[in-house]
Parts: C-alpha cells; structure tokens; sequence
C-alpha cells in the first residue's frame, strides 16, 4: 500500500493537532492516476516509464499540524479584534460603572456593564444583526428603523409613557441614543412601547400592532440569553419587556416576566439599595448619586408591577413588605435635571408629594388593600368590628390620598400639558379601581356572612358611583386618544367593569340598573378602541360587567 494511517498518542485526546493523521509516500502522479508507486527517489518507476517530472509533497507532521492550527487561532484572533476596534473607540474614555457625579451625569447610567460593552462580550456568541443598534444607516430587514421614524417614537414614548413611571433619564436616553450606546433591548422595548401612539406614515401603513411585536420579539431573542448574566441595564430591558406585555393583555407572559426581573434586581440587590450600600454587588454605586437613584426608581417600578400582576390575579403581592424599605425617589423635576434627594417612605399619605412619588403612595395604599383583602379570605377577621375598623381605616387614608392629590393638581400648572393630562387621568383612574376592590372586599364577603343591609346598599352605591365616574372622565376626554392612556389603565378599567358588573348583579332590574350598565359599556367600548387590549384575557367582552 502507497498510504497508511498512523496514530500519534496525544495527551489530550481531543485536541486538533492531535487528531488521527493520515500521511502519503507515493508520488503526485501516481496517486492522480490512482496506482501504486515504488517510491524511488527521486524518480519512481511510473513516471521514469512515462518520462514525467517526478515529485513527492512534503509529509505532514504533528508538529506542523499544530502550527497551522495555532496559526489559524492568530487569524481569527486578529479578525475579532479589527470587529471589536470601532466598539472600544465608541467607548472611549468613560467610566464603565456609570455617572461618576450627579451633576454631570457624564457616564452612561445603565450600570456596571455599558450597551458597547455589552455587545462586545456577546459579539462572538451572536454573530447575527440582533446586535446592531438601529440607525439611519444600518436598517434591518425584519423592521424599518431609520432615525426618521425612531426618534418620534422615541419623543412619544417620552410624551406619553414616561410620565406614568418615569424610570428613564430622558437627557441621557436620548445622548446615548445619538451615540449609538443604548442597550439594544432596551431600545427594541422603548419602540414597541411608543409606537403604540405614532403617527408615522410608516407605522401606519404596516400596522401598529405587526411592528410592535416585531421589536418585542428582537428584545426577547437578545434577553433570552442575557438574564443569566443580569446587569442594570438587563433589568431595565426586563422592566419595559414585562410593561409592555401587560398593555397588550398577556398577563402570562407579563407575570413570568416579572418574576424574572424580580429574581434578577434580588441578585443585584436593588432592594438594598438605602439598606446596606456597601455591599460588594451594589459597591460600585455608592459614590453615584445618579446610578443609585436609578436602581432605586427601577426597583420601585418592580414594586408597581408587581402590585398590578397582584391586582389582575387576585392574589397577594409577591413582594413582602420587608423588601420595599427603601427611600422614595427625588421629585420628578429633580430628575430630569440631574439633581437628587433622598426621603424615606411615609407611613400615610398625608403629605403632597409630586408625579411618581404621589403614584407610589397609592401603590402601597393598594398592596395594603390586597393583602387585607387576602386576611380576609383566610379568616383573620372573625369579629364584624375588626373588619369594619379596617374598612374606615383604608377609607380615611384613601380620602387623605385624593385630598392631597386633588391639592397638588391645583398647585400644578394649568392648562395641563399632555403630560399632565395624561398623569391626571392615569392616577383618577387607578384611584377609583382602589376603591373598587376596597368596596369589593368588604361587599362580597368571603366567609359567607352577611353585613348590615345599610352597609351594603352604601357599599353598592359606591360602587355605581365609581363605574359612572369612570365612564364620565373617558367620554368628557374624547382628545386624549385611547393610547395615551398605556401601561396598566387598560387593566384598571376591565378590572373596574368587572368589579360594577358583579355588583350590579345583585341589584333588581330598575332605572339605576339600566344606568348603570350603559356606563359599563361605554366602558368596554373605550377597551375596545385600544387594539392592543385583548380583552379575551378577561373571558371576552360579554364577561365583563356582568351580563
């Protein structure tokens, strides 16, 4: 035989230059024309006969064969490293934990890990255009994304969202955004989220709805990979993610997202933020006004979300009580211009706060309500006085909370701006759903036993108040277009319907029943315009409000 196959006894098995080596003797003719060749140096027989050039190719080598691996290994080394260059000069100089001042608020503010760097640990891992944060001139084949169209969704999401939970500093979005910086899952949600309010000539033709599922499924092919190695801005994308899902109606989806976010900011420790700063995970942002009113605000979008999921499922909060010690955010305004505060939580509401700080007293009014409502349900509450001790109770703190409101909308300026309108009737709403599941709790009584019948009958009366209120600010407010009203007022307003329609069922049929139930469906008809509400979430339309 002209070849034969040796084996080198390699250490590591498995290594390339230790493979099984297959080495040739015969001659390049021979071996062309497929016969067996004498090997004479340095003209075999064959080709002397045939008065050919005779030559041999040199014989491979173990030694050589690493070589060539190793050599291999520089070239894609060199390759990645002329990829990564651009990267690092985006990068430049900045410090990669964040803002390292207030004032300035000069670093990228999403944490221990910036959106190049990001990219870059996983440029090798995904080599496809998930990566490429869309600009004017790399736009993507699966979803237009020319700075044309983004940047006024980007100002809508601004306009029309951020008021609600300002989580966001808008200054620095919008730098990093020009920059090309920002996390691209943050950015896919920020566009999913807004453009459920463009306008756009493009938006428009292809659909709101196909777009925006477009981007959510970009963000979710990027986090899919992303939450085992969680980071500020990982969060963040996980935040937005599971705000998104709750505006179109997977609460599935929208719940399993929020364990996740409450799973990753635990293992950051976000809920340590004012409690023990100087641990090692949060260390790095204790010389960082900005960065850790970041984590704070974050966290307490977790502690929103997780009371709306709480609300829609009917069960208690996920987060305990012991996990929510943690300051208030600054004001608003404060914010926005770079300049923090700090505040512990109030016990009560009996104090005019701003925006998103005003919003979270009513939160916790809420998780209170949820987990009453669940003490309720487990008997805690044997005796009639307690329970209706409890009630006047929530009822005082309740009316506190909408004086003071009502106090700091008159000190606000008017004529509201959009942003301020869009606040106004966001908080009225998720107000009236509070009173509704507080006048549901003591209503609907889960043991069975009955409250007095002028208890009931003023409970009831609530009730219709609040369904006809509700209807009354939607259908007095036809200019504020049913988008503008996002995040979890789609959910507030079913859970209202709901909540009138069970009530209305123990009512006889009369004048106030008809009353009533024309507000509840001008109600569904407001749901219905949001086409990105599924209202199949709640057993169809004909389920809510009870008929």
């Amino acid at each position: 035989m002209t070849e034969e196959i040796e084996r080198d006894s390699p250490e590591t098995p498995l290594s390339p230059g230790n493979l099984p080596k297959r080495r040739t003797y015969a001659c390049h003719n021979c071996r062309k024309r497929k016969i067996k060749c004498d090997m004479t140096r340095p003209n075999c027989n064959n080709c002397t006969r045939r008065n050919a050039k005779c030559f041999f190719a040199p014989t491979p080598t173990p030694k050589a064969s690493k070589k060539s691996y190793i050599k291999s290994l520089e070239d894609r080394l060199q390759k990645m490293e002329l990829l990564l260059e651009p990267l690092q000069a985006a990068e430049g100089g900045s410090p990669p934990l964040g803002p390292r001042h207030a004032a300035g608020f000069s670093g990228p503010y999403y944490g221990h890990s910036t959106a190049s760097s990001s990219v870059g640990r996983r440029l090798s891992q995904l080599p496809s255009p998930l990566l490429a944060v869309p600009s004017a001139t790399s736009p993507t084949s699966s979803v237009q994304t020319s700075l044309e169209i983004n940047h006024p969704m980007v100002m809508d999401y601004f306009d029309y969202f951020h008021p609600h939970i300002p989580f966001i500093h808008k200054a620095t979005f919008l730098r990093d955004l020009h920059r090309g910086q920002v996390y691209p899952p943050v950015l896919y949600t920020v566009y999913a989220i807004a453009i459920r309010a463009s306008k756009h000539p493009s938006v428009v033709i292809e659909g709101t709805a196909q777009m925006a599922l477009r981007y959510q499924k970009r963000a979710r092919d990027i986090l899919q990979e992303d939450y085992t190695r969680p980071t500020v801005e990982v969060v963040m994308a996980f935040i937005l993610a599971t705000l998104t899902e709750l505006m179109c109606g997977d609460q599935y989806r929208a719940s399993q997202h929020h364990r996740l976010t409450i799973d990753m900011a635990r293992s950051l420790r976000f809920h340590l933020i004012d409690q023990a700063p100087t641990i090692p995970v949060l260390k790095h942002a204790t010389d960082s006004a900005a960065l850790r009113e970041c984590i704070r605000r974050l966290w307490w979008v977790c502690v929103c979300i997780d009371t709306f999921v709480a609300k829609s499922s009917n069960l208690r909060p996920l987060l305990p009580d012991g996990e929510i010690n943690l300051h208030l955010p600054c004001p608003d305004a404060q914010w926005e211009a770079a300049v923090f505060t700090e505040e512990p939580v109030p016990e009560s509401a009996l104090k005019v706060y701003d925006g998103f700080r005003q919003h979270l007293t009513l939160v916790l009014t809420s998780r209170r309500l949820l987990n009453f409502k669940a003490d309720v349900s487990e008997g805690r509450f044997a005796q009639p006085e307690a329970l209706l001790s409890a009630y006047h109770d929530f009822r005082r703190h309740i009316d506190a909370w909408q004086t003071q409101h009502n106090k700091a909308v008159s000190q606000s300026p008017q004529p509201f701006t959009t942003m301020g309108r869009v606040w106004y009737l966001s908080n009225q709403i998720y107000l009236k759903s509070n009173l509704v599941a507080m006048y549901l709790v003591f209503y609907q009584r889960p043991d069975g036993s009955e409250v007095s019948p002028d208890f009931r009958r003023y409970a009831q009366e609530r009730c219709i108040a609040i369904a006809v209120d509700t209807a009354k600010l939607l259908n007095h407010n036809q200019d504020i277009l049913p988008k503008q009203l996002v995040g979890h007022s789609p959910i507030e307003l079913a859970y209202i319907t709901q909540v009138c329609g069970n009530v209305t069922r123990h009512m006889p049929p009369s004048p106030e029943f008809d009353r009533i139930h024309r507000y509840i469906d001008i109600i569904k008809n407001y749901l219905m315009k949001c086409t990105y509400w599924n209202l199949a979430q709640y057993g169809g339309i004909g389920e809510i409000g009870g008929r």
